[in-house]
């Protein structure tokens, strides 16, 4: 009976060393909103507030953890303050209800999406945030009611909207910018699908969005933009290192390499200051190949054996899969729409797989499988947001290359290789403003034919009388 009970009582103590701390916001990236201002919104037209502070998450490391209403870790609630004074209802953090988390949260780090049509676009007007965090996944709505461990509520947290008339202060002239860093700085030939996609770390990067451009070997015409504003958290949801911004790119077809070398990469502003260049470095080790064993000579037959052909059905709509379809299938497309002309980080789409093997798959645009494009990374069990995808699904990554990138509206066939198999065609749809139907004008009347004059007579030739 001793025995059990300080069983019991060591398994409470743990427990209890284990439970949420007080959730701490220290502060907001931005804390005043200037609407209408140059990277106030980012491309998918959200204003994205990043919250840091400490115990964001359960005690067990930073191990990205869901939030959400239901079976969520984090549960994260909002409110509008208007100009006046006046407080909407607290409402937990989903897109309904016009903000919601991006990816998983970490302990020292939120990132949210809000919705400028319903906070943060009235002047004077203000967002406020709190949470509290369970030790495991639990739907309810109040640490009072959890069913698991649970923190209190956190302090409230307030983003403000800049009054009517002011403008957006002008930061001081700081030092030039500079890339510190490439990750990685060196893309193997061999062994496997090389990602082309980088992270660029760099100091004093112009935050603004759609502002920073990345130089392939000196081509200023060519720089490529860069697929997400300066931001100062890593993938993972940490916290950059000294103070360093980080952007994304992925390399043009154009400047990737097919045997080794290297290629210089710097970063240019919008007005034109350009950052020292650093080299990234393409190799293909030598690898001594075993000797192979010499087959067996099979006999001949006199009929020959066709090569295997993989059956193409037409394009799919998208999220549409053909049933009895061997190899690897496409479930779905994020986005499935492409506005004819957008920016270069609308061209980055998520495809949903199932039978994708161990190796990593290329993309078919338009079953031109010579140019298929290897995908970004072999595909992964969890989401963007953190979800985990159901059995058997995975989702992989792969930028649509500039030659496929439509002028005019139209669709655009997406396919998945694996070895020698491919998969249906999906369609993804350029679409752009509608077309003005050509105006038909009625004929004029035809008027009545003119009647043909008959032919003349042929003159009658006289007989001639000698004499």
């Amino acid at each position: 009976m001793f025995r059990v009970a300080a069983c019991l009582l060591c398994c409470a103590l743990t427990a209890l060393a284990q439970a949420p701390g007080l959730p701490i916001i220290a502060r907001a990236d931005p804390q005043m909103v200037y609407p209408g201002t140059p990277g106030w919104l980012d491309e998918y037209g959200r204003v994205v507030i990043v919250l840091a502070g400490a115990n964001l998450a359960p005690p067990d490391g930073d191990l990205g953890h869901p939030a959400g209403p239901e079976g969520g870790y984090q549960h994260i609630f909002v409110r509008g303050v208007s100009s006046r004074n006046v407080a909407t209802p607290w409402v937990p953090a989903t897109w309904d209800n016009g903000a919601r988390v991006l990816g998983a949260c970490a302990s020292t780090v939120i990132t949210l999406a809000v919705d400028p049509s319903r906070f943060l676009s009235e002047p004077g007007s203000h967002l406020q945030v709190k949470l509290w965090v369970s030790g495991g996944a639990d739907a309810a709505d109040d640490p009072s009611r959890a069913t698991t461990m649970a923190s209190p509520w956190s302090a409230i947290k307030t983003i403000d909207v800049a009054p009517a008339g002011a403008v957006k202060p002008v930061p001081p002239p700081s030092a030039p910018p500079a890339l510190t860093r490439l990750v990685p700085n060196d893309i193997q030939l061999l062994g496997g699908r090389p990602s082309y996609r980088l992270k660029l770390y760099g100091t004093h990067l112009n935050p603004d969005a759609g502002s920073l451009k990345v130089v392939f070997n000196g081509d200023r015409a060519g720089a490529v933009p860069a697929e997400d504003r300066v931001h100062y958290y890593d993938d993972d949801g940490s916290f950059t290192k000294n103070g360093e911004g980080l952007i994304h790119v992925t390399i043009p077809e154009r400047f990737r390499l097919s045997g080794p070398g290297q290629l210089r990469v710097a970063v240019m502003d919008v007005n034109g200051v350009i950052t020292q260049e650093k080299v990234l470095t393409f190799s293909a080790p030598v690898v001594k190949a075993a000797p192979r064993a010499i087959p067996p000579v099979a006999p001949v037959s006199n009929a020959m054996a066709a090569p295997p052909v993989v059956a193409m059905g037409p394009a799919a709509a998208p999220g549409t899969v053909a049933p009895g379809v061997a190899g690897p299938q496409i479930l779905r497309l994020n986005p499935t729409e492409v506005k004819v002309g957008d920016h270069a980080p609308a061209y980055r789409i998520r495809i949903y797989a199932r039978q994708l093997g161990s190796e990593v798959p290329k993309v078919v645009f338009n079953g031109e499988e010579a140019s298929a494009v290897p995908a970004e990374d072999a595909g992964r069990t969890v989401d963007d947001n953190g979800a985990t995808l159901p059995a058997g699904e995975r989702v992989l990554h792969v930028t649509i290359p500039d030659r496929y990138r439509r002028a005019t509206p139209g669709p655009l066939a997406v396919s998945l290789l694996v070895g020698r198999a491919r998969s249906q065609a999906v369609q993804l749809q350029f679409t752009g403003g509608a077309v003005a139907p050509a105006v038909i004008r009625p004929l004029a009347p035809l008027a009545p034919p003119t009647p043909a004059r008959p032919p003349a007579p042929a003159p009658v030739a006289q007989p001639t009388i000698r004499r």
